[in-house]
This record gives C-alpha cells, structure tokens and sequence, in this order.
C-alpha cells in the first residue's frame, strides 16, 4: 500500500501525489490528483491543510498515473481530462493538441450531421487519431 496526503485546496480533496522532496521545488506545477489529473502550484498545494491520509493499491496508483500518462488538459475544450486521444482527421489541432471524449463525440456527431461522414468511436484505434503508416497507393 502506497501512503499519500490528502489534503484541501480552493475546496477540493486532493491527493497530493509529490512523495519526493525533490519534486516540491519553487515554481514547478506537482500532481494532485481529485478525480482527475490536475497540476497544482506548489504555493496551494504544499501549504493546504492535511486533512488526512490515503492508501492506495499499486493497482489504484497504477491506473492514476496512467491517467496522468493518457489524460490532461483538451486542446479544444480545455478541460482537464483522464482519457485523451489524437484528434480525428478532419480536425488537427497545430500545436498537437490531444482531444477529449467529449469533444470527439460532439464533432462526430457534427460531421456526421453535415457531410454524412463517421470519424468513428473515441476509442476506436487507427480511425483518426492514429496515422496509418500503410498506404494503399500503388506508383
């Protein structure tokens, strides 16, 4: 079991997730995780109050830090999400943006709506968000 403190901030239970030292330095964004994914200003997180500790499975951990590997703030939403994925291939975002459920199932049914054209399910892999190295085209 891995021990974490939870603690209070801006009226949040967070799970401050920052067991090293090291990673409180001045000025670095430190994880904590309320559900979702989020990055944290060491000035709230590492002054709020404890309000208690919480222990996590490695499988628990496991999947957060997935989370935190997976999801994150949506280029088109910007809302902090636990499950991103490449957009679709109508809809590049120029910096390499990631795309939330949300969004997806909003522009699918959008496109689908104006051009009669799928861009797929949101987990479906290869349809949009992977390129395909492959090419059907014959010299």
């Amino acid at each position: 079991m891995n021990k974490f403190e939870l603690k209070l901030v801006d009226g949040k239970l967070v799970i401050d997730l920052n067991s090293e030292p090291d990673m409180k330095l001045i000025g670095m964004p430190v994880r904590g995780y309320d559900g979702v994914p989020n990055k944290y200003d060491i000035c709230d997180l590492g002054p709020a109050p404890v309000i208690g500790t919480v222990e996590l499975t490695d499988e628990a951990l496991a999947k957060i830090e997935a989370e935190y590997q997976n999801g994150g703030q949506c280029a088109w939403c910007d809302e902090v999400r636990p499950k991103l994925r490449p957009p679709h291939m109508f809809d590049r975002d120029r910096d390499g943006g990631r795309m939330c459920e949300h969004c997806w199932n909003h522009d699918r049914k959008m496109y689908k709506g104006s051009y009669g054209e799928d861009i797929g399910p949101f987990e479906e892999e290869g349809e949009g968000g992977e390129e395909d190295d492959s090419s059907d085209l014959t010299v």
